[in-house]
């Protein structure tokens, strides 16, 4: 349920712009961006691809891959409502970042932020940067998810996704048996979701 698509195809659009149209701002808040998104189901297909690619991205053999610039605005789907990738959702791999921050003198865990995303932190004693991120990149999409999916999540739904995407947005490097909880909530989140797009299919 998602491509790589670095030039997006006819029928492509963003997830959606939190910013709004400047003239707009002034009259109404950051959550009108939620008036023009597709229905439900089709944005759940959206966040299904988002999972998947997630899950494999954190399996994969030869070395783990990150999304480092993820949003409404980086993310895409195409016209059947897959998700699309483009080369401004910068994924790279562990080496990728690990190279990017190893020559930075730090002082602060501000200045290992490679992005957002994509952040590690200072060691005080070195001045460098550990070469592990603070949050894995299932985190981070659950804050997209929340945006894009809870607030109008089908109401048998709701209290047990949101339940399960607060849970998700905690997740840290840190954490003791990272692997198994990272492997439940994604699981837990895709059964949710499939679900629903299963029987809205009948």
């Amino acid at each position: 349920m998602w491509n790589y698509d670095p030039y997006l195809e006819p029928g492509a659009g963003h997830l959606f712009d939190r910013s709004g149209p400047g003239w707009a701002m002034g009259f109404f808040s950051n959550s009108s961006y939620r008036w023009s998104l597709p229905s439900w189901t089709k944005r759940a297909k959206v966040m299904m691809g988002l999972l998947e690619l997630v899950t494999e991205f954190y399996d994969r053999d030869g070395g783990r891959f990150y999304l480092c610039n993820m949003d409404g605005m980086t993310l895409h789907h195409n016209k059947h409502f897959e998700l699309s990738l483009t080369e401004s959702s910068l994924p790279l791999s562990a080496t990728q970042i690990s190279t990017a921050l190893k020559n930075i003198t730090c002082y602060s865990w501000r200045d290992c932020a490679f992005t957002p995303q994509c952040t590690t932190l200072c060691n005080y004693k070195t001045h460098t940067c550990l070469p592990r991120l603070v949050r894995p990149t299932l985190s981070h999409a659950c804050h997209v998810m929340t945006d894009y999916l809870l607030f109008d999540a089908p109401a048998r739904l709701k209290p047990t996704l949101g339940r399960l995407l607060r849970r998700c947005q905690k997740l840290t490097w840190s954490m003791s048996e990272l692997d198994l909880h990272h492997s439940l909530l994604s699981l837990e989140l895709r059964d949710i979701i499939w679900g629903h797009i299963q029987n809205a299919a009948r």
